[in-house]
């Protein structure tokens, strides 16, 4: 563009090459710009795997890319300090033991692996994520990596002319190819996270679609719980992160000990506060004994709503009722 200025630039280029530091420290920052865009791309990809609506600003977008491209190359380096350090062990236990040699690779490969992808999840996670889900998904998708390895340079072995219509771009290709099968499997790990965490809101939306039949209820065992007639679910003024749902029995709902609303089977109650993060506004008093509530948390139920907007619909038709029934009764 600028033909005048050539010479000067190519000047100012072979003065630099001479300062290996600045180099290293130019070549950091490119690299550093180049993986932001990436960083970027796989928080978008895993908040619309994860369903999380989440709206930022550009510069607080960055300033989070940023963050976890310094996390990313942290855990690179750790990595590459693993392998160093797992090829000095091998070599002088096993040097002279090829089989050995080969099976506890494999296994070094998947422990190494295994603690890299669970830091990676975690990382670029948007949710909270239980520990056993994490590591079980990160194995699996440890496994198929390190499988598709093999695969992969099975493949190349049997049809080493792959990629030559690209000539000397023929690696490159090739590169590009092993880099988007991989992150396709790193996506589906974030798809298992996914659905091992929302097992429970899956089971528990039944309740708000249709009346629970008895094996529906023997596979919500863990969530019922029976409570005897006089029993406190809650007062007014607590904190709560739940709401509940009646199976058998009645709730009595009060406020400065005033009835409010009597709730049987079928019904719920509790989500205000757990929808807007507040206090309890009222009492809960179990009317009945052997009364069976089921305990929803904020996590299942946000969910639930996420995925059902029919629900949300039914939720809010309810919570309409109580309203004006409650206006009535005042």
């Amino acid at each position: 563009m600028f033909p005048q200025l050539s010479n000067i630039f190519m000047k100012e280029v072979f003065f630099l090459t001479g300062y290996k530091k600045m180099w290293g420290i130019v070549g950091f920052i490119i690299v550093f710009l180049a993986v932001i865009p990436l960083t970027d791309t796989l928080r978008t990809a895993f908040r619309q795997t994860f369903r999380v609506q989440q709206e930022t600003s550009f510069i607080r977008a960055q300033i989070f890319n940023s963050i976890t491209v310094f996390i990313m190359l942290f855990l690179f380096i750790l990595l590459v300090c693993a392998e160093i350090l797992y090829s000095i062990i091998s070599n002088a236990l096993f040097s002279e033991e090829p089989y050995l040699l080969i099976i506890s690779g494999f296994f070094a490969s998947l422990l190494v692996a295994t603690l890299f992808l669970s830091a990676f999840y975690r990382t670029f996670s948007p949710r909270r994520i239980k520990k056993v889900h994490l590591f079980v998904s990160s194995l699996i998708i440890a496994v198929l990596l390190i499988l598709t390895r093999y695969l992969f340079a099975l493949f190349l072995s049997i049809n080493p002319q792959y990629g030559y219509v690209f000539g000397s771009l023929k690696m490159i290709f090739v590169t590009f190819i092993w880099i988007y099968c991989s992150f396709l499997i790193i996506i589906f790990g974030a798809e298992l996270i996914v659905n091992a965490g929302k097992k429970d809101a899956l089971l528990l939306k039944g309740l708000f679609l249709e009346n629970p039949r008895q094996s529906f209820r023997t596979l919500m065992n863990k969530f019922i719980t029976t409570y005897q007639e006089g029993d406190v679910i809650f007062r007014e003024g607590e904190s709560g992160d739940n709401m509940f749902y009646i199976l058998n029995g009645s709730v009595t709902v009060s406020r400065k000990g005033q009835t409010i609303s009597i709730i049987e089977k079928g019904g719920y109650f509790g989500e205000m506060s757990m929808l807007l993060n507040t206090h309890r506004t009222a009492t809960a008093i179990v009317m009945e004994s052997d009364t069976q509530l089921v305990s929803i948390s904020q996590n299942n139920f946000d969910v639930i709503l996420s995925e059902n907007p029919n629900i949300v619909l039914s939720i809010l038709k309810e919570m309409t009722s109580r309203l004006k029934r409650t206006d009535e009764n005042i």
